[in-house]
């Protein structure tokens, strides 16, 4: 499809043996109110007139707007190729951002771990607005490839570039002339003719007349008004000598290994070019066509392009273009997903059955082990069928022989449990723990019932302190006592006071009372049961060896010691 043709080509069978089942040749009208919607339309009419299928299509796209280069890169692995291949041939395309294009490569030749490679560059616009018109058509593509790699993979069904000739082949389109140097049956070079067989009836824009000639290869072009006869055949003839100069310059400029012995030509026919000869090398019709596969009886140059489409999209051909890899892969219709997405879903569903089936296992195999620790949880607290003599529990309490009953009811009755059957143990505890406090309440367990701080702890309490100490005082008591002292209500615990008097002895009495000083600095540290200390004057002992302490009073708190041991 061109700016003003296109053309359809319909094959049946496979790359190798195939025949032709429809073709046709439209052209678009320049003065159509819509263009694309008059496209649209004329390219429906034409896939529902010559039946074609829409499961297989490619695309083919005018070459006036590509960009070729050759590029020599030091790996041939095609899976690194496609991750580098726009970053490598980014510096050799100034005139585009290297995101506003879609790159696709064709390896011309392998040695060792470098490839050489020809790389083809096409704007992402042209290439979307192509396939949007066409899926609006109902002709969706699978994929695109310009004039140049159709047009070789045409050839290359034929036979017509056999292993030891070279030639070129040139595919003339409506605004652009595509030519390929083959030799020996592969690709030498690519390269394209900004003029084709309708340049003749576009001109420049004014404001761009005056620039260099390559910068007016890309210049805006506009329809103008009808042209004369004479004038028509003048710039046709003006066309044909720039696309037989520049073909020239191909011949001359090509680096082959055999001798180039002909010129293929197809596309759009223009006088002048097939049937004479460029620089003594002849030029044919490019015939890829056999009379037995429905060759169409005339015009068929200009069909080589959608046949080379065709026979890619059966696997033929030489190259293998991808210019939807990137952009539109597979981003139309649903037909084109519907098989993978119901494998995708059916092996989805089988995964979720053997989950389902897994995970449902686990359930029963946890409820069944729930249900075994329940039934023996309360045959060792209630004992099995009501037998509560065979009960660690004699007997049990009625919190929980109403919790068995309403967990194991009688035979045909429903569960009264609405909590989850875990929560079972933890209301076990609860009612054990509660049970459990009372027993302790009745037998005066000091937990919940007050008992007065006795004498003798406290007792016990000072003398381990001066037992502790024996290496460094010596000391003797001569009167001890204790008391229990109420509180002044009944929240306070009260305290026991012990009375002593007791002797400090040493060499003299400055070493006796600096004993004295050190029993009360470890009392102060004693905060657990110490409470406070009731000091009085000490005495002298008439042989100088030695201090004695009247009435010395100490507060003792027992509370905490009992209440700790207890615990402990």
């Amino acid at each position: 499809m061109g700016p003003r043709r296109f053309e359809l080509v319909v094959l049946e069978g496979n790359s190798k043996k195939h025949k032709i089942t429809a073709y046709y040749a439209g052209e678009f009208d320049p003065n159509a109110g819509d263009p694309a919607d008059h496209a649209v339309e004329l390219l429906k009419d034409a896939a529902k007139a010559h039946r074609i299928p829409t499961d297989n299509i490619g695309l083919v796209i005018d070459s006036g707007s590509s960009a070729f280069r050759q590029l020599i890169l030091p790996f041939s692995d095609r899976s690194k190729l496609d991750q580098v291949i726009k970053f490598e041939v980014e510096d050799d395309l100034p005139q585009w951002s290297i995101d506003e294009v879609v790159v696709d490569y064709h390896v011309l030749e392998e040695k060792g771990d470098s490839s050489s490679l020809i790389v083809t560059a096409v704007p992402k616009e042209d290439l979307s607005a192509a396939i949007k018109l066409l899926s609006r058509a109902g002709l969706e593509p699978l994929e695109a490839q310009l004039e140049t790699s159709a047009m070789v993979n045409a050839a290359t069904s034929a036979s017509l570039c056999g292993p030891e000739e070279a030639q070129l082949l040139v595919h003339v389109g409506d605004l652009a002339t595509s030519v390929v140097t083959m030799d020996g049956g592969n690709i030498r070079e690519m390269r394209v003719i900004h003029i084709g067989a309708l340049s003749h009836e576009l001109v420049q824009s004014a404001e761009q007349a005056s620039d260099s000639e390559e910068d007016q290869d890309e210049a805006e072009i506009v329809p103008v008004a009808k042209l004369s006869s004479i004038e028509t055949s003048r710039r046709i003839e003006q066309a044909v000598k720039r696309i037989r100069r520049e073909i020239g310059r191909s011949l001359s400029g090509a680096s082959t290994t055999f001798p180039i012995g002909a010129i293929h030509v197809c596309g759009i026919e223009m006088p002048g070019l097939v049937g004479e000869s460029i620089m003594d090398v002849p030029a044919y019709i490019l015939d890829c066509f056999d009379e037995d596969e429905g060759q169409p009886a005339d015009g068929y140059g200009q069909l080589v392009a959608a046949y080379g489409a065709a026979v890619t999209q059966l696997g033929g051909g030489l190259m293998e273009p991808k210019l939807r890899r990137e952009e539109l892969a597979f981003s139309g219709t649903w037909e084109r997903i519907e098989f993978p997405v119901a494998v995708a879903a059916m092996l989805l569903a089988m995964l979720g059955a053997v989950f389902f089936m897994m995970e449902r296992q686990k359930v029963q195999d946890y409820e069944r082990s729930i249900e075994f620790l329940v039934k023996s949880n309360f045959n060792y607290l209630v004992g099995s069928s009501g037998r509560s003599d065979q009960a660690t529990m004699v007997p049990p309490s009625k919190d929980i022989a109403k919790l068995s009953r309403k967990l194991r009811p009688a035979k045909g009755e429903k569960r009264e449990y609405s909590k989850p059957i875990e929560a079972v143990f933890s209301d076990t505890l609860s009612f054990l723990g509660r049970d459990l406090n009372k027993l302790k309440d009745d037998l005066g367990d000091t937990g919940s019932v007050a008992q007065p701080q006795s004498a003798f702890v406290a007792s016990n309490l000072v003398l381990d302190l001066l037992r502790a100490q024996s290496s460094r005082w010596r000391t003797s008591i001569h009167k001890f006592s204790g008391e229990f002292i109420s509180g002044k209500n009944a929240k306070e615990n009260g305290w026991v006071d012990i009375r002593m008097d007791i002797v400090f002895f040493g060499s003299n009495s400055a070493e006796a009372t600096r004993a004295y000083e050190q029993f009360r600095n470890e009392l102060e540290k004693q905060s657990d049961w110490f409470l406070k200390l009731d000091e009085k004057p000490t005495e002298e002992l008439p042989n100088g060896g030695g201090i004695i302490v009247k009435g010395l009073t100490i507060g003792v708190d027992t509370t905490k010691v009992v209440s700790g041991a207890a615990k402990s």
